[in-house]
């Protein structure tokens, strides 16, 4: 049958048709279609514009050429075909609708705008980008993993292109800051005799500062010193022997300086007795009490600024 304005409800989006036709298979068929988010389906703020699209219920939608619309207003953001999967599990790959604004320097926005990927039970992704009208884009990642009785974690990795003024103007400006966010934690029973950790929280100086949800967060925007470790032990009962090895970075927001530890190596030999004979035949002699052990370091460092630090040398400036 042929239907005219149709509005069905997919997962947490609405997708309405101006014609439609539907099969004995219960596929929509439709054109001049708009696939929204926005909770006010019939004039939505925000939208997909479908040219024409094919849309299974409960299933998956795939649709030809695509082109954004922010408040009536066709942006030039298109996409020659499309595919959303619409799922009742818990999880499932889609697109994020981006939100849209002004800001003072950089001009219009589209930003928190990408795609999440759902792989499997262990691991996640969400890629989000952002771009200004003045120039100026960023681009992030994050991920979540976890391993059941092994190790969990995740991943925040975030690039930002900043340009600010006009060009040929005594205030036109670039800047390119990231920031790294990484947390793994290993079971405890996972493997006793090894373990492995990460605590990072690494920006460039300049991140925050360009970063709009910092601008409105203190505790981010003030933040003075971030710190970061990854650490790695093992340990040989057999023998008594222990190594482990550490990286520390600390970092002071207000003058880009750095103070770097990699590594910080440490090795450990209980106390064990040389001359002592595997089978006993009376008294201990005197020697076989004679014992020995051993601990050493060794730790390389550095205190420089954030834009000095690989252009150091490593052997007239690490110590």
């Amino acid at each position: 049958g042929y239907i005219s304005n149709v509005v069905t409800e997919q997962g947490e989006g609405y997708m309405t048709s101006k014609y439609a036709k539907k099969g004995a298979d219960d596929a929509f068929y439709g054109a001049n279609g708009k696939y929204t988010t926005c909770d006010n389906h019939e004039h939505p703020h925000f939208y997909l514009a479908l040219t024409r699209a094919k849309m299974r219920p409960g299933k998956n939608v795939v649709f030809g050429p695509a082109y954004l619309v922010v408040e009536d207003v066709p942006l030039p953001l298109a996409i020659p075909f499309g595919f959303f999967p619409f799922s009742n599990e818990e999880y499932a790959s889609g697109f994020i609708m981006p939100t849209y604004g002004d800001e003072t320097e950089r001009g219009f926005y589209l930003r928190d705008g990408g795609y999440y990927f759902a792989f499997n039970d262990y691991v996640d992704a969400k890629v989000l980008g952002e771009i200004y009208t003045k120039g100026s884009w960023a681009l992030s990642l994050q991920s979540n993993y976890r391993k059941r009785y092994r190790f969990n974690g995740n991943l925040f990795l975030s690039y930002q292109y900043t340009q600010t003024g006009e060009k040929n103007m005594p205030d036109f400006a670039i800047s390119k800051s990231f920031k790294v966010v990484w947390s793994h934690r290993q079971d405890p029973k996972a493997n006793p005799t090894q373990s492995f950790s990460a605590s990072v929280n690494f920006a460039t100086s300049s991140y925050e500062r360009n970063n709009l949800v910092s601008m409105y967060n203190p505790e981010s925007y003030t933040q003075s010193t971030r710190t970061s470790s990854i650490s790695y032990s093992k340990s040989f009962p057999d023998i008594g022997l222990t190594l482990s090895g550490t990286f520390n970075l600390s970092q002071n927001m207000r003058d880009s300086s750095l103070s770097v530890t990699l590594p910080n190596l440490n090795i450990q030999l209980n106390r064990f007795y040389p001359f002592k004979r595997k089978k006993t035949a009376g008294k201990e002699r005197w020697y076989e009490k004679i014992g020995m052990s051993y601990s050493g370091s060794l730790t390389n460092s550095i205190n420089t600024k954030e834009n000095l630090l690989f252009k150091s040398s490593l052997v007239k400036d690490w110590r």
